[in-house]
């Protein structure tokens, strides 16, 4: 599957300013995914009214296929850096991948210990073949206390509470 393939505008369809960006996005996307972990993509559209036609250009600086060379943990406090390190999709080595990236906070966010996990490249990183990423955490907290009340007609007063300990340890 090319980057063609990929690409959310087909010939025939009607062309607004956010296809533009959105096929932009899409592009820079997909050779993040291809290791090319400092892509740029410029577009540009020459708009012809009375044809009904649009012609995109595209200026794309690929730059060099990067590697990941080092991860940067940072925020934690009780959770161990190797707990964080096992749940990624990335290891040292690897080719850059900007999907690996989503999937590491998806999977951090699922073990429910973090109220926050982002992914992130650093904005003072050198273009070269080696990519520096940072994964930032927020821990939640340990205990987790809900209470809800309702009024309902057939049953009358109800309530609800639930705690929740997201450290078994």
């Amino acid at each position: 599957v090319g980057l063609r393939d990929d690409i959310s505008v087909r010939t025939g369809d009607r062309f607004t300013d956010f296809d533009l960006l959105r096929i932009r996005d899409e592009a820079t996307r997909w050779l993040q995914d291809q290791g090319y972990a400092f892509a740029e993509v410029e577009g540009d559209a020459d708009i012809d009214s009375l044809d009904n036609v649009a012609d995109l250009s595209f200026l794309v600086d690929a730059g060099p296929i990067a590697y990941i060379d080092s991860i940067v943990v940072e925020g934690n406090e009780s959770v161990p850096q190797n707990v964080i390190r096992r749940e990624l999709p990335f290891r040292e080595g690897d080719r850059f991948s900007a999907s690996d990236l989503l999937e590491a906070e998806r999977e951090l966010s699922a073990l429910n210990v973090f109220r926050v996990a982002v992914t992130d490249v650093p904005d003072t990183q050198r273009r070269d073949s080696t990519v520096t990423v940072i994964v930032r955490v927020r821990e939640a907290q340990p205990r987790y206390v809900s209470a809800e009340t309702g009024y309902a007609r057939e049953n009358g007063l109800e309530a609800q509470g639930q705690w929740t300990h997201r450290n078994f340890f």
